[in-house]
């Protein structure tokens, strides 16, 4: 990417209170099932299946981020855990931080993914 290019951030909407509890529950691995009985007895008035496609449609969005973006948050996390392996003495996490940050930095304008 050049510096005259700009990147494009897309806003995800956030999700209401169901929705939120049903992307929850669809990221930690629950059934459609389980999901749908879990919205009826927690919220007997609202139907599933419209908060599974919208936090379904959230998870979509959230797998087309922008290259630049998802490359800096990654180095931004390394970074995170580097310091938290160092404070607590974990010289090997440490490293391997380092060797992940130098990886990335690496392949930047290699067109490869995070």
């Amino acid at each position: 990417m050049s510096r005259n290019q700009k990147t494009a951030i897309v806003k995800i909407a956030p999700l209401d209170e169901v929705g939120q509890a049903v992307f929850d529950w669809i990221v930690a691995g629950h059934t459609q099932t389980d999901i749908a009985e879990a919205v009826k007895a927690k919220w007997p008035a609202t139907e599933a299946r419209p908060a599974i496609i919208t936090a379904l449609q959230k998870l979509a969005e959230a797998g087309t981020p922008d290259r630049a973006l998802a490359r800096g948050w990654c180095i931004e996390a390394a970074k995170l855990l580097y310091r938290k392996a160092t404070d607590s003495g974990d010289h090997g996490a440490a490293v391997k931080a380092v060797k992940l940050v130098d990886e990335l930095a690496r392949t930047a304008n290699a067109g490869q993914r995070c």
